[in-house]
């Protein structure tokens, strides 16, 4: 399984890394692929990213 440590390290590179919102939903989207490998998809896969202002 995809958990969240794996999401929040990938995460965590990204954005030390490249501060770049499509970016970093591009690469996790590459990773998850990945991993998955020849894996049919179960499930849906819904990302959200959003850079907090204030």
């Amino acid at each position: 399984m995809y958990l969240e440590n794996r999401l929040f390290a990938i995460f965590r590179e990204l954005v030390e890394n490249t501060g770049v919102l499509e970016e970093i939903l591009h690469n996790i989207q590459n990773d998850i692929i990945k991993f998955a490998n020849t894996a049919v998809q179960a499930d849906d896969i819904t990302m959200l990213i959003f850079r907090y202002l204030g």
